[in-house]
């Protein structure tokens, strides 16, 4: 039977994840816009796939070589989605689910350079957790 990869059966998302603002988001990833004053919107997480979505999560609708993810928002909404992350093309679709909108002309790296500040966030909570024992 093969090894289970590392990490396998751990949850990938914290229980108490963090909240942030669309605006706080646009603040700490340049170029993202957020359209329609949405800018108190608050999301805890984040999912590439609209499968993935868990309410209150910042759906990242981007494109692919056979289909937009936008063409999924209807479906990330249904799951509880708090916004949509997408690129000028996908902003119309996204649009019509109702939820609020943030574009980016790279969606893409967004979701990355914001993954990437969340990490470091975390690494400084544990120094700090971990200076205190």
């Amino acid at each position: 039977m093969p090894a289970a990869p590392a990490g396998a059966g751990l949850p990938v998302r914290p229980s108490h994840p963090p909240r942030r603002s669309l605006g706080s988001l646009a603040v700490a990833v340049p170029g993202l816009q957020v359209l329609g004053g949405a800018t108190g919107t608050v999301v805890t997480g984040c999912a590439l796939d609209s499968r993935a979505v868990q309410p209150g999560d910042l759906y990242a609708a981007l494109p692919g070589a056979r289909a937009h993810g936008a063409d999924f928002a209807g479906q990330a909404a249904g799951r509880g989605a708090a916004a949509v992350l997408t690129d000028p093309a996908g902003q119309a679709r996204a649009a019509v689910t109702g939820l609020p909108v943030v574009v980016a002309e790279n969606p893409l790296s967004c979701v990355a350079l914001g993954t990437g500040r969340a990490l470091e966030e975390m690494k400084r909570l544990r120094n700090v957790l971990t200076s205190m024992y």
